[in-house]
């Protein structure tokens, strides 16, 4: 598995799961992430209620109004 081989930039960093993620401060370590496009896929697959995941901010915003 990827995480086993290569951890997540963000890995224990508590600052990626609050409910409100600062973007600016935590969007320059998912770009440089080498498992970006697998936490991706996760967020993608399992729309985290909160945190900072691959880039993104959760809830994105079109699922705030839901």
């Amino acid at each position: 598995m990827a995480l086993e081989q290569f951890p997540a930039a963000c890995a224990g960093d508590n600052r990626f799961t609050e409910d409100h993620p600062r973007a600016a401060e935590l969007l320059p370590v998912c770009l440089g992430c080498n498992v970006r496009a697998a936490c991706a896929a996760f967020a993608a697959a399992a729309r985290p209620e909160v945190g900072f995941w691959a880039g993104a901010a959760y809830p994105l915003p079109s699922e705030e109004t839901r």
